[in-house]
């Protein structure tokens, strides 16, 4: 997967901050995302970052990690809107 796929359910805003406060307690968040070829998928993963994408208080760039993934590596960057829910995902090169 090189591609991004499209997050159509993701976390709560609560679920990603807890997650990312409670990392040693290896709390995660659950993604489900659809890939290039139509097929859908649940990611579990630990949240490694999280920035404001916008000022809106929803928008959110996310750094995550889930080194069991079958979906092209272990590291993740996503987008998601917490509003809708709804964002892209894609791997992340493990040396950065």
């Amino acid at each position: 997967m090189a591609e991004k796929a499209v997050i159509i359910e993701g976390p709560s805003r609560e679920e990603l901050f807890d997650a990312l406060r409670l990392r040693d307690e290896c709390r995660q968040v659950t993604f489900t995302v659809v890939n290039r070829d139509g097929r859908e998928n649940k990611l579990s993963t630990w949240v490694n970052g999280i920035s404001a994408e916008s000022g809106s208080g929803h928008c959110w760039e996310l750094r995550l990690c889930d080194p069991k993934s079958s979906l092209g590596g272990g590291y993740f960057r996503a987008f998601l809107d917490t509003k809708t829910r709804q964002g892209w995902l894609r791997p992340e090169n493990s040396s950065k």
